[in-house]
């Protein structure tokens, strides 16, 4: 059985558009059943960038409730090797076709701190861990960005990338 790891962005979007709560209880009913089906899933990670949401905030009280389905995953050693790979990629690789003396290196250690210590690395970890799928709303539209993108990272593990809208249609989704 393939399994989704979600981003936060996914929730927090969803929260944030036409499938806010007050709007549409479907999608979050929804995702409730994939999670306790395990077929969607997040990190610890993206668990705790929710529960940083002010007290009253609805994602926040809607994840509560589903720590222990699927919503906190806590990463493995295998999720820890996937991570070790991760570090060693971001911050060796160099700007493909750079002619000169010295390789350039494509990401700045600034931020590859910052991508390490959120919640995407886990996300793409605990995808290549399980050989599971990512979902994010992050755009492969600019290849060239210095900044540090999912599905970029996603691309060069081979690891599957999509968005909230193929995943329902993946999953055969009836909202």
């Amino acid at each position: 059985m393939m399994t989704y790891w979600l981003d936060a962005n996914i929730f927090i979007t969803a929260k944030n558009s036409i499938y806010a709560f007050e709007v549409n209880t479907t999608l979050w009913a929804w995702l409730d059943s994939q999670l306790r089906a395990k077929v969607v899933m997040s990190p610890a990670r993206v668990y705790r960038e929710i529960m940083e949401f002010k007290k009253d905030d609805p994602l926040k009280q809607w994840a509560i409730t589903r720590k222990d389905v699927g919503l906190c995953a806590e990463p493995g050693k295998e999720v820890s090797h996937c991570l070790t790979a991760i570090a060693n990629y971001l911050y060796t690789t160099t700007i493909p076709g750079k002619k000169s003396k010295k390789s350039e290196l494509r990401y700045k250690p600034a931020q590859v701190e910052v991508f390490s210590r959120g919640a995407d690395a886990f996300v793409i970890a605990h995808a290549m861990a399980c050989k599971g799928t990512v979902v994010t709303f992050e755009s492969d539209h600019c290849p060239d960005s210095q900044k540090i993108r999912i599905p970029d990272i996603c691309a060069h593990f081979q690891v599957p990338c999509i968005n909230l809208r193929q995943l329902l249609i993946a999953l055969n989704a009836k909202l």
